[in-house]
């Protein structure tokens, strides 16, 4: 420990080279995967938007080429000619028929029934007058159905939900195919099957009601007839020949309007980017980089491009190894924050090169708010810096992505400082959107100076990326479990006295659980006030006694009364069963697969110190033998972070202060530190980063918290002897 940083921390990274060749190897691999990705063709240098004046020299084409047509140009167009493709179906003549046929044969059979049933009841149906004028009544009732299903069928009927799937619009007229004829219909006149059962149903009810109302059994028999079994679609719709035309007709539009000839002007110094000017810029632009016959090498381009990536990439190399050096001994985080980066230039690269969605989909702000719940905001942030960069050469409008991405990663980390609950990533997620959306709406005054021509597609492209956000907890799961880190997700699990094994821990050692509880609050206000990681380092001071449990009697805050199990055993035994619960703690840990990070708190939060008591209680005893310090010693490692070192500190004050005979400030203040310098001169801290002052700072934390629980007061001065007389 040292006022800055600690040096002997630092020199594991000096001395160890394997750190070099592994990150470096690291680094090395990541960066010819991203030059794998980028494209072979040649940048235009020149940057240009609509509405601002050109800031470069004249520009002069070198070489003829032709004028493309904007985006939205061409889409303008091909809506427009898409509109007016009438799409084609097939017409099955034979359904018409045999539903016809069906009808009849179905009315014939009913009659027949009905016939049948008035003979056999002698009733007046068999009246050869009355039989002779109800046939004629039926023979007009299936006149007017088939009619009517005839006109459905000549008119066609489908299924128009599966027709709206492939029209662009509704008001237009068809083509039918009919023995391979085409003839055109107006779309509005064709039946859905709906539609063409509510008709004849409506048709044939007219007719019975009018007509048939005043006899019963005809009225009974005709009106059973369910219409829907004859009303079936006639009408396919055929998507091969319709995508073929469309096809033919998009072909026929031009993607060109116009040629620049070698030696033209294309736009001249102080010019306003007008409409035209931008059509012209972009395509120049479009053919700078596709024409290969520029006489450039593509070997070149491949070197100038990994320069790019080596250098970004250093750049995080270098911040690792001077900021975050417990990161970069670290070859699996060095490892996860590189597959970050890598993935989010993977995705960027998809949305450019195969149109698969917008560049401004993919959630970019993902990867600080990842990096920031298992490291923290600074590293996120530089981390997120290097893969909008390096993406930003694939984008179309580098600096304005640049620009949208950074802002709204910075804004991730603002708002979602510690990933505790559920609704922080809802927040989280709306502030990204609200930024992506404000910075837009201002770069697109600064370009267009217009209200109208904004692109509000893009607003559902932000909204999307928003919505992306809200998948960070599965990936964030994922992460832990792939490269063993921890989240405050995870510790606000572990941080429940209601989990198995605290509970347990309160059954079984209830004085060591509340020994636990106080140093958990003392260490936590501690971390908080320098800067280190608070709920981390609740969770290991909650955790750190459980080893006790194996034997919980022989530790003073179990022991009642005035027995003492420790009197049956030589000091060197007591002191092997005092040093043995930091091993039952790691076994018993691993047994409830606690995560590795609270683990080390178990480990380390006695360091190498000894066991005072039964130490010099064997030296009293055995003065001219020479005592082994071994044997009194725990195994270590000593805390080598700034919350494994708040712990030790905290558990030591806090188990000591249970014994001061007077609690007053200055007895606190005096034991805090005598505890705390002792551990400073055994050199307890020298692994963990963490400086003089802040020490002082929690010493000065330890010493306020533990007055106010126990209640201590400044003793006043006597009075005077004047006074009192």
């Amino acid at each position: 420990m040292n006022p800055h940083l600690n040096t002997n921390f630092n020199s594991k990274i000096i001395t160890n080279k394997n750190f070099f060749v592994v990150n470096g190897l690291l680094f090395f691999v990541s960066a010819l995967l991203i030059l794998v990705e980028y494209p072979r063709e040649r940048k235009f240098a020149l940057e240009f938007q609509k509405g601002t004046a050109w800031q470069h020299e004249n520009l002069i084409a070198p070489y003829d080429f032709p004028i493309y047509k904007l985006e939205h140009e061409y889409k303008s167009e091909r809506d427009s000619l898409l509109k007016q493709i009438k799409p084609f179906f097939r017409r099955d003549a034979e359904i018409s028929n045999i539903k016809i046929d069906s009808l009849k044969s179905v009315i014939s059979t009913r009659w027949n029934e009905l016939i049948l049933a008035e003979s056999e009841s002698g009733r007046y149906l068999l009246n050869r007058d009355s039989l002779k004028y109800y046939t004629r009544l039926k023979n007009q009732f299936t006149d007017t159905a088939v009619y009517w299903l005839t006109n459905l069928y000549t008119g066609g009927i489908l299924d128009k939900v599966n027709v709206f799937e492939n029209l662009n619009n509704k008001d237009m007229e068809i083509r039918v195919i009919s023995e391979n004829f085409a003839t055109e219909i107006p779309f509005y006149q064709t039946y859905s099957k709906g539609s063409a059962l509510e008709l004849i149903n409506r048709k044939t009810n007219y007719y019975l009601d009018n007509k048939l109302i005043e006899y019963p059994a005809l009225y009974k028999t005709f009106k059973a007839i369910n219409m829907k079994d004859f009303i079936t679609d006639n009408l396919k719709y055929d998507p091969k020949i319709t995508e073929k035309v469309q096809q033919e007709m998009l072909n026929t539009i031009s993607h060109t309007a116009g040629i620049i000839t070698r030696g033209e002007a294309i736009v001249l110094n102080g010019e306003i980017v007008t409409t035209e000017k931008l059509r012209k810029l972009e395509s120049y632009k479009r053919f700078f980089e596709l024409n290969t016959d520029g006489g450039y090498n593509k070997w070149l381009l491949m070197l100038g491009q990994f320069i790019l990536i080596f250098m970004s990439f250093l750049l995080l190399y270098l911040f690792l190894m001077r900021f975050r050096p417990e990161v970069f001994i670290n070859p699996k985080s060095v490892a996860f924050l590189l597959i970050s980066i890598l993935l989010v230039i993977t995705l960027g690269n998809i949305s450019v090169n195969y149109d698969l969605l917008n560049l401004y989909v993919v959630p970019f702000a993902i990867v600080p708010i990842i990096v920031n719940t298992f490291f923290d905001s600074r590293l996120a942030l530089f981390t997120h810096l290097i893969a909008i960069l390096l993406t930003g050469f694939l984008a179309p409008n580098g600096f304005e992505f640049v620009l949208l991405q950074f802002i709204a990663g910075f804004v991730s980390i603002v708002s979602l400082q510690q990933l505790q609950k559920r609704g922080q990533l809802l927040i989280t997620a709306l502030a990204v959107f609200s930024s992506y959306t404000i910075i837009y709406f201002g770069i697109s005054l600064i370009y267009e100076g217009n209200l109208n021509t904004l692109n509000w597609r893009y607003i559902i492209w932000f909204t999307a990326n928003s919505t992306l956000i809200l998948l960070i907890y599965p990936l964030i799961f994922l992460f832990e479990k792939s490269f063993g880190f921890l989240s405050d997700l995870t510790l606000m699990e572990l941080s429940d006295t209601n989990n198995s094994l605290l509970r347990k821990l309160a059954e079984t050692a209830p004085g060591t659980f509340q020994h636990s509880m106080q140093v958990a609050n003392l260490a936590e206000e501690a971390s908080f006030r320098i800067g280190g990681n608070p709920l981390l380092t609740r969770v290991g001071a909650l955790y750190h006694d459980i080893g006790k449990m194996k034997e919980p009697q022989y530790f003073t805050e179990n022991q009642s009364g005035d027995y003492n199990p420790h009197v049956k055993h030589s000091s060197e035994e007591s002191a092997t069963i005092i040093i043995s619960h930091v091993t039952h703690g790691i076994e018993l840990a691993q047994k409830h697969r606690l995560p590795l990070q609270i683990i080390n708190f178990i480990r380390t939060h006695h360091g190498t110190t000894r066991v005072e008591y039964f130490y010099r209680t064997e030296r009293n005893e055995k003065p001219n033998e020479n005592i082994s310090t071994e044997k009194y010693t725990y195994p270590g490692p000593r805390p080598y972070s700034k919350e494994m070192a708040v712990l030790m500190m905290a558990d030591s004050v806090e188990a000591a202060s249970r014994s001061l005979p007077k609690y007053s400030v200055e007895t606190i203040s005096q034991l805090v530190d005598k505890i705390v310098d002792y551990q400073i001169s055994q050199k307890q801290f020298d692994e963990a980063p963490i400086t003089y002052a802040e020490v002082t700072k929690v010493k000065d934390i330890l010493k306020h918290k533990l007055s106010n629980i126990h209640h201590a007061r400044i003793s006043y001065p006597e009075a005077p002897k004047s006074e009192k007389e």
